[in-house]
C-alpha cells in the first residue's frame, strides 16, 4: 500500500480483467465457475499491477506475461483420439502457454497489458465479493469494464534457424459486466469479445507442431460470449438461481486444412440450482443442474466442471458441501 488509495502488486496474481475470475471460488453462485468464465475471463498472470481505489471506483492496470486462457478448448483436457480430430488444437496468444505457475524461461509474450475499471454506483464494496444478495441488504449496483492486449510467440521450431522467423499471435479482449443487488435477489450479466490474429496456432500436446510440420494459420477471427444470472431467496437461508451462457466463434479461416478447425456450433448452456446457506458462505450446500441445449464442441468444454464434448442435450448434475474457515 502506497497510501489510502494507491497500491502496487508484484508477482503472480489474478488478471485485473473480469469479475468472473476476480470473484473467489468460495463465493461463486453455482458449484463451479461458468463455462464462459472458464474460457474467457482470463486467469492468473505474473507481472506488475498498479491500483487506485476510492469509495466509488477502482482502477487497476497491469504489465504482465500474458493471460491464462482456454480460448480454443480446455488446454488441460485429453479428449482421446476421436476428440483430437474434433478440436485438439490450441491458440497460443498466451504467455508461456498459460501464465499460471509458469517458469521464467518459458515466457513467450512479447508484451502484454491488462486493465479494469469498476464503478460502484450504490452499495458497499463488501457486498460485491459474491453474487448473492441476502434479504434486507441495501441496494447495490456495480459496473465494470476490462481490456487486455498482448502479442506472443507460439512454439518456436525456428528459434535456432538463422533467417527463419516464427510467427507471432495478437490477442485483444474486452469485457463489460454489471451486478445489481436488491436485498433478497440479485442479477449479474457479462459480455466478452475476443479478437485473435493467429498465424501460429498449433496442437497443444507436448508443444509439438501438428502432423506434417509447420504452423496452422487460423487467420483473424472473433469470439463473442455472454452470460446472464438471476438469483432470489425463497426462504431466509435458501436461494434459487438460474444462469444462461452463450458463446460464438466466428471467422476462422476455412482453408486451415481441417474441418475440425472451422466455426463450430455456438455454445448454449442453461443452469438452474439452489444454495442452502446453513451458516452463510462458511457452510453452504450447492446443488445445480445444467443442460447443453446445443452440441458442446471441444473448444467449449470444461472437463473439470463436468462439461465434456458431446452432442446436444448433455445433462450435468452437481452437488457440493462447502466448509470454509
Amino acid at each position: 500500500n502506497l497510501d489510502d488509495h494507491r497500491s502496487v502488486r508484484f508477482g503472480q496474481f489474478r488478471s485485473p480483467f473480469s469479475r468472473g475470475f476476480l470473484v473467489l471460488e468460495q463465493y461463486q453462485m453455482s458449484a463451479s465457475r461458468s463455462v464462459v468464465d472458464f474460457h474467457y475471463a482470463l486467469g492468473y498472470t505474473q507481472g506488475l499491477e498498479l491500483e487506485y481505489a476510492s469509495d466509488e471506483s477502482r482502477a487497476r492496470f497491469s504489465v504482465n506475461n500474458g493471460g491464462q486462457d482456454n480460448l480454443l478448448g480446455d488446454s488441460d483436457a485429453n479428449y482421446g483420439a476421436a476428440g483430437a480430430g474434433l478440436g485438439q488444437f490450441k491458440i497460443f496468444p498466451t504467455g508461456s502457454y498459460g501464465s499460471q505457475n509458469a517458469p521464467f524461461w518459458a515466457q513467450t509474450a512479447s508484451y502484454s497489458f491488462t486493465g479494469r475499471f469498476d464503478w460502484k454506483a450504490a452499495g458497499s464494496w463488501d457486498q460485491f465479493r459474491s453474487y448473492t444478495s441476502p434479504a434486507m441488504e441495501e441496494f447495490g449496483l456495480l459496473m465494470g469494464v476490462g481490456m487486455h492486449y498482448q502479442t506472443s510467440y507460439a512454439y518456436q521450431p525456428n528459434n535456432s534457424s538463422p533467417g527463419l522467423e516464427d510467427p507471432s499471435n495478437t490477442w485483444f479482449a474486452t469485457t463489460f459486466d454489471a451486478q445489481l443487488n436488491f436485498g433478497g435477489a440479485s442479477f449479474y450479466g457479462a459480455f466478452f469479445y475476443n479478437y485473435l490474429d493467429s498465424p501460429g496456432a498449433i496442437s497443444p500436446q507436448f508443444g509439438s507442431p501438428p502432423a506434417g510440420g509447420g504452423f496452422i494459420d487460423l487467420g483473424g477471427f472473433s469470439i463473442y460470449a455472454f452470460q446472464t444470472m438471476a438469483a432470489a431467496y425463497i426462504a431466509p437461508k435458501i436461494e434459487g438461481f438460474a444462469r444462461y451462457e452463450f458463446a460464438l466463434i466466428d471467422g476462422i479461416d476455412d482453408t486451415a486444412g481441417a474441418a475440425a478447425l472451422r466455426n463450430p456450433d455456438p455454445l448454449n448452456l442453461l443452469t438452474v440450482g439452489v444454495n442452502w446457506y446453513l451458516d452463510g458462505q462458511d457452510l453452504k450446500r450447492t446443488t445445480d443442474l445444467g443442460w447443453s441445449i446445443t452440441a458442446l464442441h471441444p473448444w467449449y468444454a470444461d472437463v473439470n466442471a463436468g462439461w465434456r464434448p458431446s452432442r446436444s442435450d448433455e445433462i450435468v448434475f452437481r452437488t457440493q458441501l462447502q466448509l470454509m474457515f
